[in-house]
């Protein structure tokens, strides 16, 4: 199985930032598009037993920057999570940042499909929480705040237990198998 590393050298020491949502009022943007892109995703494979379709283009000029400006937030102390989107899009990464028992209510950015705006796996984009006062630094589209015990995002409500019972369903189910 091939594995990928990758070695940088930062400078100082960065504050730190979480992938899961620490507390209830902080605001949630969507750094980069807002993805349709189900050519070889994990939905389709997992939900239709499909594997076509090409995986999404990667610009690299366009991630090099988003990353640039996420390690900025970062490093400025205003992102305090990130969470990249990647397997599952944006409708597992929302769910994801959940598992400290934290949800959120969030709109589903974009047009057109639903399925796709929820789970296309596009490149060059990260959700980022805020304190809602850095607005205008973050930038991005706007997707709603954290609070609650349910994460909703579009057609999608469930509770965070539920997902967390999910989560750790599956992991028991692997190790005893």
């Amino acid at each position: 199985t091939p594995g990928i590393a990758v070695v940088g050298l930062i400078e100082g020491a960065l504050p730190c930032v979480q992938s899961t949502f620490a507390k209830a009022g902080l605001e949630v943007a969507l750094l980069g598009g807002p993805g349709t892109w189900m050519g070889g995703s994990t939905y389709l494979s997992v939900i239709h037993g499909l594997q076509r379709g090409a995986p999404p283009p990667v610009d690299y000029a366009t991630e090099r920057a988003l990353h640039d400006r996420v390690r900025a937030l970062i490093r400025d102390g205003i992102a305090v999570v990130a969470h990249d989107l990647s397997d599952g899009g944006l409708a597992v990464a929302l769910a994801e940042m959940t598992s400290s028992g934290m949800g959120g209510a969030f709109t589903l950015p974009g047009e057109g499909d639903e399925t796709a705006r929820l789970f296309g796996e596009d490149h060059g984009r990260i959700v980022v929480a805020y304190d809602p006062k850095h607005r205008d630094a973050v930038g991005g589209i706007v997707l709603g705040t954290t609070g609650g015990d349910r994460l909703t995002v579009g057609p999608v409500d469930v509770a965070v237990s539920e997902i967390e019972a999910v989560w750790r369903g599956t992991f028991e189910d692997w190790a005893n198998a």
